[in-house]
């Protein structure tokens, strides 16, 4: 294989990379039934054919270990998130359980009792910030996670009750510049760092 083939296999495996990313956050947040596991053995087959095919040129190099560097941060973060699903303490179970408790308490039907609480630095916020659902937030949050994570940033130290604090104390102005429009936030990256920012519908 010659820099030019690998350069388009490169290409490929970025885009390939991206879809996986995408189809594990929509499994995440339930828009898909299954683990995408085979979209994924075909994308480490992929990078495993890279691998032997390695050319001398510096810079295609770079570029693939960048890949292999996003793909292992990614790996670490959906082995954590499938397990947090296997347990029942992932945000978004966590969120649907307190869902069904409120409506078996307005019903006086007694809630089934969950297995067991979830971690305190993940746990979805009693009040979500106003425009913001409980479910975004928590997807928000998942987003800046993994991003900080591939950015080499710390992740120990964050979690979502400051997300959403971060989020409430932007909205006030906000919503005196937008009025009523549609406002989300989406997770960027500036001057090297991870942030958030406000996107008006």
């Amino acid at each position: 294989m010659d820099a030019k083939q690998f350069e388009i296999q490169l290409t490929e495996a970025e885009s390939q990379l991206d879809r996986l990313k995408s189809l594990y956050e929509q499994w995440f947040q339930g828009f898909e039934r299954l683990e995408p596991t085979i979209l994924r053995k075909n994308f480490d087959r992929h990078l495993d054919t890279m691998r032997r095919e390695l050319p001398r040129n510096a810079g295609l190099r770079f570029r693939f270990q960048q890949i292999v560097q996003r793909y292992t941060t990614y790996i670490v973060y959906w082995r954590r998130v499938a397990r947090q699903i296997e347990e029942g303490t992932y945000s978004r179970d966590v969120m649907r359980a307190r869902q069904r408790q409120s409506q078996s308490n307005r019903s006086g039907i007694p809630p089934s009792a969950p297995s067991r609480p979830p971690p305190v630095d993940e746990a979805v916020p009693q009040s979500p910030p106003e425009g913001l659902s409980a479910q975004r937030m928590a997807a928000l949050y998942e987003y800046y996670v993994a991003a900080r994570a591939e950015n080499n940033e710390r992740i120990d130290n964050i979690n979502i009750e400051k997300l959403s604090k971060s989020v409430e104390e932007m909205l006030p102005k906000l919503r005196e510049k937008y009025g009523d429009r549609p406002i989300d936030f989406e997770v960027v990256v500036r001057n090297g760092r991870v942030g958030i920012k406000p996107v008006v519908r």
